[in-house]
């Protein structure tokens, strides 16, 4: 997640960053009160719109990670256990500590005791797999060096039918079958969140043509109108909240986060930013990592004040209680990346 860069072929990668972050906002500032407010009301509505247009959040985060440990020429043993993994693993547990103690009231025993149910809030899991990933990557950086651009093509072609379209079709009554003969299957050990990171380095090493680049983003327009009406017509036919179509790996939300990394990608090929453009973007994107961790507490707080999704037109409230979420956690995480030792939990 973590990326500082000044040059053109890199400010995309922290662009992208920083829509994927208030992606992940949107999801968690809409979902406040996704059990709460009837379907069939229009916050609900809103609800589930902006709810649909975040999910690309993670899926480009991980794109963006792609790009840039696959693209790198070396990446030793070393690096890879006393430098990344050790920083998400300090992360990880300091913020496990950190969101379980607020969630105990500053209970230290109770906060320990609350640890054995799992995760204090969910937006953490994104570190876990993250760790996971960089367990493989030397695995995946061997298939990497020594694929040919067809070899990743065909990599990506199961990532997209076998992990994304499958279980995706699976949702519909005439497809239902397919469950009997997918089971058997097991796509994450195919594919998972690597067919994401391996995406990220292939839309960044080849270049796409101009007819693909059409096609793609028409693709992921249809794919996100898509999922908001399947989304919203799927919960209504069951009298309740769902996020059945909002499934990060399925080819819906794909399509969707592909269109979206390569339509910033192209945005930036064309655009030429001066100095110090190209220093702020690096200079936000460098913290977007701590923003991630630290935006579910700005986020309660400001909720305490009743600003959330329903304080006036939900359509409006969640982006611009969104913004509000990602300025000051970026603010604080800035603040943080100044104090000595402290900064390593947030950077």
């Amino acid at each position: 997640m973590s990326c500082s860069s000044n040059n053109k072929r890199l400010i995309y990668v922290d662009l992208i960053k920083i829509i994927a972050i208030i992606g992940v906002i949107f999801i968690h500032v809409s979902a406040e009160y996704w059990y709460k407010v009837p379907i069939t009301s229009n916050r609900w509505e809103a609800m589930n719109f902006w709810n649909a247009i975040g999910r690309c959040g993670v899926d480009i985060f991980v794109m963006c990670s792609g790009v840039l440990f696959l693209s790198k020429k070396e990446l030793s043993y070393k690096d890879l256990f006393k430098k990344y993994i050790p920083r998400l693993l300090i992360a990880f547990i300091t913020w496990t500590f950190i969101y379980s103690l607020i969630k105990a009231d500053f209970n230290i025993t109770q906060s320990f005791l609350s640890l054995k149910k799992g995760l204090p809030r969910a937006h953490l899991w994104f570190l876990i797999m993250i760790i996971g990933i960089y367990l493989v990557l030397p695995i995946i950086r061997i298939f990497i060096k020594n694929a040919r651009k067809k070899d990743i093509e065909y990599f990506l072609l199961l990532f997209f039918i076998i992990q994304g379209t499958l279980p995706f079709l699976q949702e519909f009554e005439c497809f239902n079958w397919i469950k009997n003969y997918y089971k058997h299957i097991h796509p994450a050990m195919i594919t998972g969140y690597i067919g994401y990171f391996v995406l990220g380095y292939y839309l960044n090493e080849y270049k796409t043509s101009n007819k693909n680049k059409i096609i793609i983003v028409m693709l992921g327009a249809i794919s996100i109108v898509a999922t908001v009406l399947l989304n919203l017509n799927e919960a209504r036919q069951l009298s309740k909240p769902t996020t059945v179509f909002f499934n990060n790996l399925y080819i819906n939300i794909g399509l969707y986060s592909t269109a979206v990394f390569l339509i910033v990608k192209e945005f930036c090929d064309k655009v030429r930013f001066n100095e110090k453009s190209k220093k702020i973007i690096s200079k936000v994107g460098s913290l977007i990592f701590g923003v991630y961790l630290i935006h579910m507490i700005v986020k309660d707080i400001l909720n305490s004040y009743d600003v959330n999704s329903l304080m006036y037109n939900t359509y409006i409230s969640i982006p611009t209680v969104s913004i509000i979420i990602f300025i000051i956690s970026l603010g604080l995480t800035y603040i943080i990346s100044k104090i000595p030792f402290v900064r390593r939990i947030v950077l």
